[in-house]
């Protein structure tokens, strides 16, 4: 008795040298013309071995295109999710955090195709063996590059909704860009004047601390002693006041309100503040109260706040309009 599988469904097939025997499961006609030969018997087994050489090489086709699969799937799914978390970052204003983020999952969309479309498995099936099969890399690449880009999209849309869930605010871009400008919003001239003032208090640049200290002090002084070594400590420490400040939040004037004009009395106590704090005898000839309402957007955790801040502004007879940080009725602390 010998036994074989069967050249057509490679079931297993038993016989003792037949001239015609038939396959019990595909119902082939095996013919032999006689008792079998070794050389039919060795071509049969010859054809035996390729089936099974075959079918051992499909199997292990399966098994690479499940694991490849399995990474591409990852990947994006990876790159999709740093990307939507960067995303979400970026909507908070933490731009440490969430740059990297989408610059590396930008750089996982971008590479995975190429690294996928390399490693992906071709199988011939006429051949019953793995190939290289460039063509079909290359077609595969620009599919994956379309994955790539709908993933792009699809975490972009994912972030900003995770963002407005957790409360980004999207909403501002608008005021935002007012706020920057707060003076297109006045006629009035001291009202530009204080606004410029306060911007100035909260910068850090030499032009904008020299003009913020300038606008405080009369100009014959202002002129002797904007280079001495007291005015360039002082812009040091309000530089460092300033970056503090906008280190952790962005700050921008809400408004500045003129209140009610300032008294004879109080523009007395005004005279009297300059020659205090500059030694300098000056004529007030009228001055207002103003109100300034700054917003602060936290840079950590996007939290927003609301802080008034007041002072007065007073015009010297022969000179400018000048910034005296006090309250009207902080003034009276210069009564004589």
């Amino acid at each position: 008795m010998e036994e074989l599988r069967c050249p057509s469904c490679g079931a297993d097939v038993s016989f003792r040298g037949e001239d015609l025997t038939v396959c019990p499961y595909c119902g082939s006609q095996l013919y032999f013309g006689g008792p079998v030969d070794k050389a039919e018997l060795e071509r049969l087994r010859y054809v035996n071995s390729e089936y099974e050489r075959s079918e051992a090489n499909a199997a292990a086709y399966k098994q690479l295109l499940k694991s490849w699969r399995k990474s591409a799937v990852l990947s994006f799914v990876a790159s999709g999710i740093v990307m939507a978390a960067g995303f979400s970052l970026l909507a908070f204003e933490h731009t440490g955090a969430g740059a990297p983020l989408v610059l590396l999952a930008f750089a996982g969309l971008f590479f995975s195709p190429l690294l996928l479309g390399a490693f992906y498995p071709c199988f011939d099936e006429n051949k019953g063996e793995m190939v290289s099969g460039s063509g079909k890399k290359v077609i595969k690449i620009l599919l994956l590059y379309g994955c790539s880009i709908s993933v792009f999209i699809v975490s972009i849309i994912l972030g900003i909704a995770v963002a407005a869930l957790l409360g980004a605010d999207f909403g501002d871009d608008d005021e935002d860009e007012e706020d920057k400008d707060t003076r297109s919003h006045y006629s009035d001239d001291t009202d530009i004047f204080v606004n410029d003032w306060a911007k100035a208090s909260y910068s850090d640049k030499d032009d904008d601390l020299l003009q913020y200290l300038a606008d405080q002090c009369p100009g014959d002084i202002w002129e002797e002693d904007k280079d001495s070594e007291d005015t360039l400590m002082t812009v040091e420490y309000q530089r460092a006041h300033a970056r503090a400040l906008i280190s952790e939040y962005d700050v921008r004037i809400k408004e500045c309100e003129k209140h009610e004009e300032l008294s004879d009395k109080e523009l007395e106590y005004a005279e009297t503040y300059f020659m205090d704090r500059f030694d300098s005898e000056v004529n007030v000839t009228r001055g207002y109260e103003y109100h300034i309402l700054l917003n602060t957007k936290s840079k950590e955790d996007g939290e927003k706040e609301e802080y008034d801040d007041y002072c007065c502004v007073v015009k010297l007879k022969d000179d400018d309009w000048k910034i005296i940080p006090y309250t009207a009725s902080e003034l009276k602390r210069y009564s004589s």
